[in-house]
Formats: structure tokens, C-alpha cells, sequence
């Protein structure tokens, strides 16, 4: 069963003393009770890339990983400490499929929440529309990459945040 972190961790990571769950800003906090470090658990940054093709098609991706090992994702991953997502997302394209991604708009961010090693994270998806040189080649964390009609958008796709962000660009694009 995946935690929250707030269920997962125990000592301050400033001085190391105990962390008590107390009431902050209207929310349930991590405070140490000897220095009075607050442990905020904010989202982490992902960055995802809607790629079309000229026949209307968009990228994704099969997650050979869990969580959602087989399902279909959009092209992306997580940023870097200190990492600008437009970066991060080039970065990710390259690694992932061997392509020079360049983003060309900012289209939303959409939130999810991100099971993995025995925690439940909080995401901010920051989603870019963009274009692909070179020939798709996945590497080890996907098994296929494949392009799909926008306006006829597989079932096994692996969360509902990608779902809502097709269809808000479907939208956009008066599709």
C-alpha cells in the first residue's frame, strides 16, 4: 500500500528531530517538535509532450515501468532539481526516444497523483505542444511508441491527466 508522504516520513531532514503532524496555513503538516522545521510536501514537476503529426495524430508512448506498466503515456518525465522544464522535457525526449524535441507553447498543467516507491506523490504535469526531428527509437523505459487519431483516443491510456489535457487541446484546435 502506497503512503502519503506525511505517513511515510519521521525526522526532520534540518536537525533530526521527531516530526509531528500538526495543523498549518488550514492543512496537515510535518513540524519538528524540537527546531520547528515545517516539511512542506509540495508537488514535483513533470513535463509532458503533445507531439501531432500531419495527419492529426498525436505520440504515445507504452510504459514498460511501473506504475502502469503496458498503459499508453504521453512522452515526458520528471525535471531535475534546479532544471527549467522546457529543459527538462528537450532532455526527456532525447533520452526516451532519441529525438530533438523543440516546444513551442505552454498548454497547461494538470495535477495527478504518482504512486511509486511505497509513496503517494503529488504532480504538477506541465504540458508543451512541440515538434520531433529524427526517427523515434524507445529506449528501455517504453516498449512502443505509436500515433493515435485525437479524435479517436485509445482506453488503456494511463491517466486520467492526459486524458483531460488531449481533449482540452482537441479543443483548442477545434478538433
Amino acid at each position: 500500500m502506497n503512503k502519503h508522504p506525511n505517513d511515510f516520513y519521521k525526522f526532520c531532514p534540518k536537525c533530526g528531530g521527531a516530526l509531528k503532524k500538526m495543523q498549518h496555513d488550514r492543512l496537515e503538516r510535518l513540524v519538528c517538535g524540537t527546531c520547528n522545521f515545517i516539511f512542506y510536501q509540495n508537488p514535483k514537476a513533470a513535463v509532458c509532450a503533445i507531439i501531432e503529426n500531419d495527419r492529426g495524430e498525436v505520440l504515445l508512448v507504452k510504459r514498460a515501468e511501473e506504475p502502469h506498466k503496458g498503459m499508453l503515456d504521453i512522452p515526458g518525465g520528471f525535471v531535475n532539481f534546479g532544471e527549467e522544464p522546457r529543459t527538462a522535457l528537450i532532455r526527456e525526449m532525447a533520452e526516451e526516444l532519441h529525438v530533438a524535441f523543440t516546444p513551442q507553447q505552454c498548454t497547461g498543467t494538470y495535477h495527478c497523483w504518482y504512486e511509486a516507491q511505497g509513496l503517494k506523490e503529488s504532480i504538477a504535469n506541465i504540458y508543451y505542444t512541440g515538434t520531433i526531428i529524427g526517427e523515434l527509437r524507445p529506449d528501455d523505459d517504453i516498449t512502443d511508441a505509436q500515433w493515435f487519431p485525437l479524435t479517436s483516443l485509445p482506453d488503456d491510456i494511463a491517466d486520467d491527466h492526459i486524458r483531460r489535457a488531449l481533449e482540452d487541446y482537441k479543443k483548442e484546435e477545434n478538433l
